[in-house]
Parts: C-alpha cells; structure tokens; sequence
C-alpha cells in the first residue's frame, strides 16, 4: 500500500502513516527498508499492513530527490544560456552535457516557437541560432581533439550526419590538446 510519513518521533523511534485507503498506520524506524534515507514527514512511501502497523517500508519519493531533478534541470538551463553567452566562440571546448543540453532545450524551443505561430518565431530563432549551434558543435569536436572543420560532413546527406552524430557523442579526450584547456 502507498502512504505518506505525518509524522516522526527520533526520540520514540516511531512514527504515523497516513495511507491512500483512508487509515493511518504506527510504525517503527527498525520497519524502513530505505537505506541512506530516514524517515521524516511527508515522505511517501510503500509499505505492508500486520494489523495497525505498517511494516517492510520503502521511500517511493523523497524531497531530495527533486532536489535533485531541480539541480539537473538548473544545469541544462545553464549550459543552454552559457552557449549563447559565447555566441562566436569558436575556440576552445565543451563538455558532451553542454553541448547536448544545448541541442535539447533549443530543439524545444523551435518546436514551442513554430507552433505558436505557425513558422515566423521558429524560422527567426533559427537564424538567431545559426551560429552558437556551429560554434557549440566545433567546441565539442575541439573535446574530442578534433577540428571545428569537421562539420562539414553535414553538405553529406544522412552519412555526413550520423558521422557527426558519433563525433559529438565521442568520449572527451581528457589530456590537454591543441584546441584548449580540459573541458569542465
């Protein structure tokens, strides 16, 4: 059954569940199951019923887990804000989050801004980022100890593409070359 911590006494080492069928259970620390994970109010959780008691409890979601998501989103948003930041930057490297953020959240963009109204606001943002794209891109060949001038293959139907494709996926090569410092 799925229910959520009301409360948690440390002292008593017990503690309440409110569960989704209504009923509230008792509950002992010794009964969670989660570990790296104590139990505090609002949690939600799963756990078995013996009687009153909730029993075999484990951490369905927790606060710090969102805070997590929260993070993770604030870091793809920044990476997409950096790129325009250093909208001619050709020099230099980024690492395969940032540039992948970038491509993720600005392909959002386009489709948000195209079907809003109808083409004009995608087509110019387009342009608008035309070129933090091809320098993101040749940064990202520049981590992978490769020449901005790699982007070319894209005047290669479909080969061209997925070659590039691999490129950007490819591992950073960690050691300093000649396109800059280690990426970030």
């Amino acid at each position: 059954m799925k229910g959520s911590i009301l409360n948690f006494d440390i002292q008593s080492s017990t503690g309440i569940i409110s569960a989704e069928d209504g009923n509230r259970y008792n509950f002992l620390s010794s009964d969670f199951q989660t570990s790296n994970v104590n139990p505090e109010q609002g949690l939600t959780v799963d756990f078995e019923i013996n009687e009153n008691n909730a029993i075999v409890i484990f951490v369905i979601k927790s606060e710090e887990a969102f805070a997590d998501v929260k993070h993770e989103a604030a870091g793809m948003l920044t990476h997409y804000v950096n790129a325009f930041r250093n909208y001619a930057t050709f020099s230099g490297r980024v690492s395969r989050s940032g540039f992948w953020y970038y491509q993720l959240i600005g392909f959002i963009v386009s489709i948000l801004l195209t079907v809003i109204s109808a083409g004009i606001l995608g087509l110019v943002y387009s342009l608008a980022a035309m070129i933090p794209t091809i320098a993101i891109g040749t940064r990202r060949l520049h981590d992978t100890n490769r020449s901005g001038w790699w982007q070319l293959l894209f005047l290669i139907p479909i080969i061209g593409v997925i070659i590039l494709v691999i490129f950007w996926a490819g591992k950073t090569k960690a050691e300093q070359n000649k396109f800059d410092l280690i990426s970030k």
